[in-house]
């Protein structure tokens, strides 16, 4: 027996042609020369290096302990069976270690490059048991086409093995070892194990979602307009002149997994300051004012990430009321928002990009408020919404692969059928709504890692809600 004993770095050039090779201790023993032997290559603890290709011997069964590393040292090597519960190290790209059988609960740590499909590879030509772990690094740039894109990492004869690996992000999209299914022409052998795009990346989620959100929160910032132009109806003709005003709100969005990948909750919070006043018409009155307003935004994505949206905006605003209860209200409206986004990633990596974008648009809704018996009263209504939201590109900050996103400009429409109704109760005002919204929008697309996104929230959606109104000063 031939034991390597090292707290330190220690070089090995014998040449071992039978017996049994031992190491221990902590630190690094590098072989120098081609190992012969049929016996056991047992490394306890530390180190075991190699420094050329085949330099481990073929005929010795290789056992690496719990805490335990053997280095491949960027060189292909081929044993007899192998134990591994510690770490197996291939230090470099497109090396392959071929063993006769495999037995453990170890990992292996292995590089992959995306852009030229090199990777490192494990053959098992025999049986494999055991569960294991493979440590992978992406290196290079993302494939051409991630879709049509698979490498082969394991390869067994036979047996009830398993591999393992965390998910890696990469640019847009994610990718994951899986076990090969005979169905599937990109991964077509049961005994392999596969690399490829499994999903969307978490920096994909954070990207598309913060743009595909914000026509949405546009048109929810019309309500404090809205709310408002409603306490002018229920004030009775000629009571109200015209005043200014503070409304602070605030509302939670829960979202789903969609096209635009992982679910995501939202949480909002605004502001809103203006001043109106009233002009008397013949046929009823008109109101007029303008506005400013501050808001925020915080979303927390479903897979570890999360994104945020200051804004600033200011508009006009009218309202005609008829006396037969008839109204029309418009809105002019235009923001600055300031976006930001943090995606972290299964492997370690975190993704952050901040960039500014701006949207302005109009708003139109008519309808009429019917007195019923009593102090009662619905009001059916139809509202038709427009806001275009200008272009944008930003870098993404990475370690691994920066991204330029560039968001194209959109053209992004609402319309909702809305009954309210309520009760004038003196200064108590109580209300419930609901209706029926349509989104619709043109352009707005993601380009990023060569590629083409589309991040909207398109469709239909049902809306319901209650609330109550106090009337404080019947004159402000």
């Amino acid at each position: 027996m031939v034991e390597l004993r090292t707290s330190g770095a220690l070089e090995f050039g014998t040449a071992l042609a039978a017996g049994t090779l031992v190491k221990t201790g902590a630190g690094v023993a590098t072989l120098a020369a081609a190992q012969t032997h049929d016996g056991l290559t047992d490394i306890r603890a530390g180190t075991l290096a190699v420094s050329a290709a085949n330099q481990l011997s073929a005929r010795s069964e290789h056992r690496v302990a719990a805490g335990a590393v053997l280095s491949l040292g960027g060189f292909d090597q081929k044993v007899g069976h192998l134990r591994n519960d510690g770490l197996v190290n291939f230090v470099a790209l497109g090396k392959t270690l071929t063993v006769a059988s495999l037995s453990g609960t170890g990992a292996y740590a292995m590089d992959v490059n995306l852009a030229t499909k090199e990777t490192d590879r494990l053959v098992i030509t025999g049986s494999a048991t055991g569960s294991h772990t493979l440590q992978l690094t992406p290196i290079g740039g993302a494939p051409v086409n991630g879709d049509s894109f698979s490498l082969e990492l394991v390869s067994i004869g036979s047996g009830d093995a398993t591999f393992t690996a965390a998910p890696v992000d990469y640019g847009m999209d994610s990718y994951a070892l899986q076990q090969g299914t005979a169905d599937d022409p990109l991964t077509p052998s049961i005994q392999n194990w596969y690399f490829g795009r499994t999903a969307q990346s978490r920096a994909a989620d954070a990207i598309l979602l913060t743009a595909g959100v914000l026509s949405t929160d546009w048109h929810y910032s019309l309500d404090s307009l809205r709310l408002r132009m409603g306490e002018l109806r229920g004030a009775s003709a000629g009571a109200v002149p015209g005043n200014v005003w503070v409304r602070a709100s605030a509302y939670h969005l829960s979202a789903g997994g969609s096209q635009l990948g992982a679910a995501f909750e939202q949480d909002t919070y605004a502001v809103t300051a203006g001043g109106d006043r009233s002009f008397a018409l013949e046929s009823g009155r008109l109101l007029v004012g303008g506005f400013i307003a501050m808001g925020r935004s915080e979303r927390d994505h479903d897979h570890r990430g999360e994104s945020s949206a200051g804004s600033i905006g200011a508009g006009v605003y009218a309202t005609w009321l008829h006396h037969a209860g008839w109204y029309a209200d418009l809105i002019a409206r235009a923001d600055r928002y300031d976006n930001e986004l943090t995606a972290r990633s299964d492997d370690g990596q975190v993704t952050r990009a901040d960039y500014g974008s701006q949207a302005q648009g109009l708003s139109l809704e008519w309808g009429r408020r019917l007195r019923a018996r009593g102090a009662f009263w619905f009001e059916p209504s139809a509202q038709a919404a427009v806001a275009w939201l200008n272009g944008e590109s930003y870098e993404t900050v990475n370690p691994l692969h920066r991204m330029t996103v560039r968001i194209g400009g959109a053209t992004a429409a609402q319309y909702r059928l809305q009954l309210r109704a309520g009760a004038d109760l003196g200064a108590w005002q109580p209300y419930m709504k609901m209706g029926e919204v349509k989104s619709d929008t043109r352009g707005g697309v993601v380009h990023a890692d060569g590629r083409e996104f589309d991040p909207n929230f398109d469709g239909w959606r049902f809306e319901t809600g209650a609330g109550v109104s106090y009337l404080i000063d019947p004159q402000s």
